[in-house]
């Protein structure tokens, strides 16, 4: 989605986040999203970018103003997970960016970072807790040959390595993929998901409740990519 934002109660403002909905809702393709309707409408009138305020930090998108909020304020999941170890810290707000598995991934995370408000206080304790080994992640399925994959300044990186030479699709275009064509596609992302997969079921060896048993032991036969 597109993250976060903060509209100023003016008519522009409000005419602007009407004509985003609308958009959104008539959307029928699945490569579409709020995200791209938003970005559509911003940038129709962005370029060539002209200041608004004598320092450049606002810039004009034809009528509008557009400003980014403060990145230690307005928190990606990059900067709350890596870059603070979980720690929440002055974030005001947290977009669980850089997060696999979706909604379940994005719980988890912040349940990590004690963010997830509704869970009564009791869940972070009281009760038992479960630990485990988890298993070790493989070497690199793909790796990159000698100085490829390497960051040039004032050029894009070439990607390298990666590609399954068995998953008999035909060569990638150019542009985004479904998570379907990408798990066909990349090696690194197949052993990923094996290694998530294995660490989900070694949490179920340890767990009491028959019911969570029952679901992992489902899950480890028929695969949980898909959850």
């Amino acid at each position: 989605n597109t993250g976060i934002l903060w509209f100023r109660s003016t008519s522009l403002a409000i005419d602007f986040a009407e004509e985003w909905a609308l958009s959104t809702l008539q959307l029928t393709s699945a490569w579409s999203d709020d995200q791209g309707v938003f970005n559509r409408l911003i940038t129709r009138n962005l370029y060539p970018v002209q200041a608004a305020s004598a320092d450049g930090r606002i810039i004009s998108a034809g009528a509008l103003r557009v400003l980014p909020l403060p990145a230690d304020r307005f928190c990606s999941g990059h900067l709350v997970w890596v870059q603070q170890e979980a720690q929440p810290r002055q974030c005001l707000a947290v977009h669980a960016t850089f997060t696999e598995y979706g909604d379940a991934g994005k719980k988890w995370r912040f349940l990590e970072a004690n963010l997830w408000g509704i869970l009564p206080k009791e869940y972070y304790s009281e009760g038992r807790y479960l630990t485990f080994n988890p298993p070790a992640a493989g070497t690199d399925p793909a790796p990159c040959a000698e100085r490829e994959g390497h960051y040039v300044a004032g050029s894009l990186p070439q990607s390298c390595g990666g590609e399954d030479p068995d998953h008999g699709l035909p060569p990638k275009a150019a542009g985004n993929i479904m998570w379907q064509e990408g798990l066909r596609r990349s090696r690194r992302l197949q052993a990923n998901v094996k290694l998530m997969e294995a660490q989900v079921c070694s949490r179920g060896r340890g767990v009491v409740g028959l019911e969570v048993q029952r679901w992992i032991q489902s899950a480890c036969v028929e695969g949980i990519h898909d959850c």
